[in-house]
């Protein structure tokens, strides 16, 4: 994505969409974790619903010398590995929401309803990955309304953290989400 040091694929076949999104910038992998992530699905026909997965969710750190403590050691090298680590490990539920962002249902990451989220750490580079069913027979909850051919935009969205709101939690950058902008992706015929 133009401007955002982030890269992201898309792939389906007749039954699921599958995307990775990956980025190796520090500032927007501590956004993701800690702040929550949004993916939109916005089909191309206006009489489908545009719904949301939150994943992962907001990081709730327990008082305020615990984010201090976390915050210092972000910083150092030796510890980032560890903390990331910490952070994906927790992440083990999301939330579908609507155009408001308010929840409709939150599942865990294993679950019966077809969609699939992961996160991981690797190489200095964060990994996101995300599995959801697209129109199919199968009676799954929440799917993509989009048939072959059909186009689909997919928008990207970090809210804001309770992080931004300490002391220079928010020096050298923008506080609050980033948008970090939108694809149309065509369903192929596979």
């Amino acid at each position: 994505i133009n401007d955002e040091k982030v890269s992201v694929n898309f792939k389906n076949d007749d039954k699921f969409l599958y995307m990775c999104l990956m980025t190796n910038d520090r500032g927007k992998m501590m956004q993701i974790i800690r702040s929550g992530f949004i993916t939109w699905f916005i089909p191309e026909t206006g009489n489908s619903k545009i719904f949301g997965i939150k994943f992962p969710m907001q990081v709730s750190l327990l008082d305020k010398d615990e984010r201090q403590e976390f915050n210092k050691e972000l910083f150092r090298p030796d510890e980032m590995q560890k903390q990331f680590s910490k952070m994906i490990n927790s992440a083990n539920e999301f939330q579908i929401i609507n155009e408001e962002k308010f929840p409709l249902n939150q599942y865990s990451i294993e679950n019966n309803e077809g969609i699939k989220v992961k996160l991981g750490y690797d190489a200095d580079r964060f990994v996101y990955e995300l599995q959801i069913p697209i129109e199919s027979s199968e009676n799954f909850a929440y799917k993509i309304a989009a048939h072959p051919g059909e186009k689909i935009k997919i928008k990207f969205e970090t809210l804001d953290s309770e992080f931004d709101e300490m002391p220079n939690a928010g020096r050298g950058r923008e506080r609050g989400g980033f948008g970090m902008g939108e694809r149309t992706e065509r369903m192929k015929n596979d």
